[in-house]
């Protein structure tokens, strides 16, 4: 796991995005209630963060209430 990444997280992370995006989004870090997620470019990085409050509902089904806030869309990868 990329330092930072819960390891939780990271599995809730795949499960929340599925296969599709998560093959183009990985998550690379987490702190503070605020998951980074690394996108290939900024085409994918709008699109994730019109659907960040749905993927937050399904992360945080997975890992528990509260646990994240908020995602943090980057372009690039690690």
């Amino acid at each position: 796991y990329a330092a930072g990444t819960d390891w939780a997280t990271d599995i809730a992370w795949r499960r929340a995005a599925g296969e599709p995006l998560s093959r183009r989004a990985e998550a690379v870090g987490y702190a503070e209630k605020r998951l980074i997620v690394a996108v290939e470019d900024k085409t994918w990085q709008r699109h994730l963060q019109d659907l960040a409050p749905q993927l937050v509902a399904r992360i945080n089904e997975s890992v528990g209430d509260g646990a994240v806030e908020y995602i943090e869309f980057r372009v690039g990868r690690p």
